[in-house]
């Protein structure tokens, strides 16, 4: 929303990862054009300093600490969110992990956190989001991806499909 598109004010606005840089970024960027910002994260702290540079912008937030792994907590959050709020016009979803460790160091449960949180993560927050833009009949759903798979980086093979390094 840079000012030549929609009026930034009447939209709602869910950005997952705002705890994190890339998901900081946009909530603040929202922030600035007066949208309301519904951040979500795991890590209340960072969600906190979002939700209180989100205001400082002239928009208003509302921070929810929201594991994207767990299915009921995201169901719950966007339920919130639209009882709060009347609706969800846009979701950017920033959050995402990178297990950074030698391959023959990689376990399985590092394996299946990463997806977890990386695809079926994704999955639920779209899934839960598309059915209120559905019910809606508008909405915009922008996924933020790793530049890992376009190329590997020493130690990050398992992040998104990227070239295996070994060590």
């Amino acid at each position: 929303m840079d000012g030549q598109h929609a009026d930034a004010k009447a939209q709602v606005v869910l950005v997952t990862g705002a705890g994190g840089d890339i998901g900081r970024a946009v909530a603040v960027n929202f922030g600035r054009q007066r949208a309301t910002v519904a951040c979500l994260d795991l890590h209340r702290f960072a969600l906190d300093e979002t939700v209180a540079l989100v205001k400082e912008q002239g928009g208003d937030a509302l921070g929810l600490t929201v594991d994207v792994t767990d299915e009921s907590a995201v169901v719950a959050a966007v339920k919130r969110i639209r009882e709060t709020f009347g609706s969800i016009d846009v979701s950017v979803h920033c959050h995402g992990i990178v297990q950074t460790k030698p391959l023959l160091e990689l376990t399985g449960a590092d394996w299946t956190k990463m997806f977890d949180v990386n695809v079926t993560g994704l999955f639920y927050v779209m899934r839960e989001v598309g059915r209120v833009m559905v019910s809606q009949r508008r909405g915009i759903i922008v996924n933020i991806a790793s530049t890992s798979g376009r190329g590997g980086r020493p130690l990050q093979r398992a992040s998104a499909g990227a070239p295996c390094w070994v060590a």
